[in-house]
């Protein structure tokens, strides 16, 4: 029991860990802050199931302190936990439509996070009237509700997700790493649902302990791939226009004109340095619609709407790197447009082969070399 609270403590320091860096980015969008309420909510969680282990084992082994872990200790973490057992899974699908249609959301987090303002407005009420010394236990069909929706959420996002296959491999392994992440979190939330039906410790503990395999799943598919979400949701954006329109939506647009009024964008105005730019948003700047601009880099470019954005970054990022030595590499990452260093550095080296340092010294050493 005492390693399975150091596994569960691990969860809830990765939580923490990834919100505070989360807030602390200097550009945060939407998304990233839906993002951060996920963890937020995930380590409250973990942090009364950890306590709940604490207490668990002081009873087994009692302390010198008789008063050590006590209800009473932590039932403020106890009643606030409460409103966020039922937040992830309606957090993570109002999340991937953020990616989808950023515009739409204020709507949906009113309708699905309207039952955790009833389940806050029931925890206060419950921490106000609570005697102090009662034992404190959750309902088990608060559990029920909260998981099992949690459950259908996940479930929703999955089925949703394997609608969209791409032929492009690379695309299929994070696909499919991102549907592996998500059927963790349905496992989550059927064991939490299955334990607070059977009131067991060694369901909870199991439960505790997937929220931190899940957690520790997500930050190396992270590491391996930091544009995993946005390239799946440009991907998807791009299918869904794709089926939608199959037949050509350029008759009557001048090809030429807007591919040079594109150019203009990017390379006068660098547009692409904007983070929040989306499709959407730069087919209204060229006068086009989403699918015509989509249409218009796949037939007339070669590429797709993420690529081509992450092109014309890398390559003033190489300019950066070569003119700029005051300033630090994350700093020409944020100003190329990226939204995080991790991101920035990939995509470098998938571009060119080597890491920005390794490139920025490279060509330091060739300016010497050609310096008579």
């Amino acid at each position: 029991m005492i390693m399975t609270s150091y596994w569960i403590f691990l969860g809830l320091a990765l939580c923490w860990m990834h919100a505070f860096n989360l807030l602390i980015q200097p550009k945060r969008n939407q998304s990233s802050l839906i993002l951060t309420a996920i963890l937020i909510s995930l380590a409250f969680i973990q942090w009364e199931l950890w306590l709940q282990i604490l207490e668990n084992i002081n009873s087994i082994q009692p302390s010198k302190n008789p008063s050590e872990y006590p209800a009473q200790n932590y039932a403020i973490i106890y009643f606030l936990h409460q409103p966020f057992l039922y937040l992830p899974g309606p957090l993570l699908y109002i999340y991937a439509h953020s990616l989808l249609n950023p515009s739409n959301i204020l709507p949906m987090m009113k309708r699905h996070l309207l039952p955790a303002g009833f389940i806050f407005v029931g925890s206060v009420v419950e921490f106000i009237i609570w005697d102090g010394h009662e034992k404190l236990l959750l309902s088990r069909w608060l559990y029920l509700f909260c998981f099992s929706s949690g459950a259908i959420y996940a479930y929703l996002l999955l089925t949703q997700l394997r609608r969209f296959a791409h032929s492009d491999d690379l695309l299929k392994i994070e696909f499919s790493l991102l549907s592996i992440i998500i059927s963790i979190g349905v496992g989550v939330s059927i064991i939490a649902s299955i334990g607070g039906l059977l009131n067991s410790s060694t369901f909870y503990q199991l439960y505790a302990s997937t929220i931190t395999l899940m957690l520790i799943s997500a930050h190396f598919v992270g590491d391996r791939f930091p544009e995993l979400t946005t390239t799946v949701a440009d991907d998807i954006l791009e299918t869904i226009e794709k089926k939608k329109y199959q037949q050509s939506h350029l008759k009557q647009v001048n090809v030429e004109n807007v591919t040079t009024h594109l150019d203009q964008l990017m390379i006068e105005q660098k547009q692409y340095r904007d983070e929040s730019i989306d499709l959407t948003k730069l087919a209204s700047n060229v006068g086009l619609n989403g699918h015509q601009l989509s249409q218009l880099l796949n037939d007339h470019l070669n590429t797709n709407f993420n690529s081509f954005i992450k092109g014309y970054r890398i390559e003033e990022a190489k300019i950066l790197l070569c003119s700029d030595n005051k300033h630090p590499i994350t700093h020409i990452a944020f100003e190329v447009g990226f939204s995080s260093s991790s991101t920035f550095y990939k995509a470098f080296q998938d571009a060119t082969g080597l890491a920005p340092g390794q490139f920025r010294k490279k060509n330091r050493l060739n300016s010497q070399q050609n310096t008579p």
